[in-house]
């Protein structure tokens, strides 16, 4: 773990300091710093660290987190954000579900409970928990919208349907 590259973006000199400090004592070696957003994405793209510690109130920072996302998305080190089971991916990032390559027309709430679902193998969702992970917590909807979300998703689901099980009085749950 210490032979991972970490990369410190912080303007304020005190910090860095104690930063460089905790590091190093950690046992960590390969360490990069930078003082400023600029000097930050080109140590981003030559270090291609593992993990990047980021001061948030850079006064130079003007989109440097749009920024940084791309450029450690590009360079392959966050990856694409999927989740695959069974010949099914859902796109986290593009919102897009892919079964056995053919893309499926999902709504917003019926990508969003797949997503919970399948995030959380074997575990039972009340409809409540459905809701409030999906729609936000207060909003106001009866349990009986989770089981017409879930006839509609079913249906564009086709045979792959069987891998989400109804637990009677309870909820839903996916199974692969």
């Amino acid at each position: 773990m210490e032979d991972l590259p970490i990369a410190v973006i912080e303007d304020d000199s005190a910090i860095l300091t104690a930063l460089k400090t905790a590091l190093s004592r950690a046992g960590f070696k390969r360490l990069h710093f930078a003082s400023h957003a600029d000097s930050g994405l080109a140590l981003i793209e030559r270090e291609k660290p593992a993990l990047l510690l980021l001061d948030l109130t850079l006064p130079d920072l003007d989109g440097l987190l749009t920024r940084i996302g791309a450029i450690l998305r590009k360079s392959g080190a966050l990856g694409a954000r999927n989740i695959e089971s069974a010949g099914l991916v859902i796109d986290l990032d593009s919102h897009e579900a892919i079964l056995e390559g053919r893309k499926l027309s999902l709504t917003p709430s019926e990508f969003g409970i797949l997503e919970l679902l399948m995030s959380n193998k074997n575990r039972v969702f009340t409809r409540a928990q459905i809701i409030d992970a999906v729609q936000g917590e207060g909003k106001i909807v009866t349990d009986r919208t989770v089981d017409v979300q879930m006839v509609g998703l079913r249906r564009k689901l086709g045979q792959w349907s069987d891998h989400i099980e109804t637990i009677r009085g309870v909820g839903y749950r996916y199974s692969p």
